[in-house]
C-alpha cells in the first residue's frame, strides 16, 4: 500500500534530535575544547583549521546533522530511512575514521593531552564514544521506521480513502465536462452519427389569452345583448309600428 510508506513525524523525531544534537558536538568538540584545556596535540588551539579536523571531525559532523533534520522533519519511510543511515556512516567514521586515515597516510589527529583518565575521557567524548552513541540513535530510528504498527496501517487506510474520494470527485468532473463540451443533437457532422448528448427541446410558450369586452355597467349589465334593431327600440328610434 502506498499509504504504508508515510509515518507520523514524531516516529524519528526523539532520534533526530538527539542526531543533530551529537553531531553539533562532533563538529565543534575540537574548536572550543581548548578553552577548557581538553583537546588533542599538536593543535591544541580554539578555533584552528586543520585537515585532522575537517576529516576526521567536521565531515561526519555535517553527515549527523543532515541526517538528523531529515529525520526530525520528514513524514516519508524512505527519507527517514536515508536520514538515519546518513547519520549512522556518520557515527561510524567518527569511531573508525583515524584508523582508516592512516592507510593513504592521510592527516590524524594528535596524542590526547592530560592525565591518563583526561586521555581517556577524550578520546571518547571526541570520537570512539561519541560515533557508538550516534550509531545506536541512528540505529533506533531504523527500528522504529522499519516496523509498521496498527497505527500505520489505519493511516495508510484512510490515505487511500481520501485518494479516491479525490479520483472519483476529478472523474465526475471530467464527465460533465465532457458531456457540456459536446454538440446538441443534430448538428453533428455527415456521416459521424447522432451527437451522442441531445439536449431536449425548450417547450413552446402558451398562446396568449383573448382579451374579453369590459361588461356594462349599471341598469344594462345582466341585460343580454340584443340586436341592433333592438337596441332602437328600446332606445325609442324604430318607425315601425309592432304588429297587432
Amino acid at each position: 500500500m502506498t499509504g504504508l510508506r508515510r509515518v507520523p513525524r514524531s516516529r524519528g523525531a526523539l532520534s533526530g534530535f538527539m542526531l543533530m544534537l551529537l553531531g553539533t558536538w562532533g563538529g565543534l568538540a575540537s574548536f572550543i575544547g581548548p578553552y577548557a584545556d581538553f583537546g588533542f596535540e599538536p593543535a591544541n588551539d580554539p578555533w584552528i583549521w586543520t585537515d585532522a579536523r575537517g576529516w576526521l571531525e567536521v565531515i561526519p559532523a555535517v553527515a549527523v546533522v543532515l541526517g538528523g533534520i531529515i529525520l526530525l522533519s520528514s513524514a516519508s519511510r524512505t527519507a527517514g530511512a536515508f536520514g538515519a543511515w546518513l547519520g549512522a556512516l556518520g557515527g561510524a567514521w567518527f569511531v573508525v575514521g583515524g584508523t582508516a586515515m592512516t592507510f593513504w597516510n592521510g592527516p590524524v589527529m594528535g596524542a590526547p593531552i592530560g592525565s591518563a583518565h583526561k586521555q581517556a575521557a577524550e578520546q571518547l567524548t571526541f570520537f570512539t564514544g561519541l560515533g557508538v552513541v550516534i550509531v545506536y540513535f541512528a540505529a533506533l530510528a531504523l527500528g522504529r521506521l522499519s516496523v509498521i504498527g496498527v497505527r500505520d496501517v489505519k493511516l495508510a487506510e484512510r490515505e487511500n480513502e481520501r485518494e479516491r474520494e479525490a479520483m472519483a470527485g476529478r472523474e465526475a468532473m471530467a464527465e460533465r465536462e465532457a458531456m457540456a463540451g459536446q454538440a446538441p443533437y443534430g448538428t453533428a457532422p455527415y456521416g459521424t452519427g447522432p451527437a451522442p448528448y441531445a439536449p431536449e427541446p425548450p417547450a413552446p410558450e402558451p398562446a396568449p389569452a383573448p382579451e374579453r369586452e369590459p361588461e356594462p355597467v349599471g341598469r344594462y349589465s345582466l341585460r343580454r345583448r340584443q340586436t341592433p334593431a333592438a337596441d332602437r327600440r328600446v332606445a325609442g328610434v324604430s318607425n315601425t309600428r309592432p304588429d297587432l
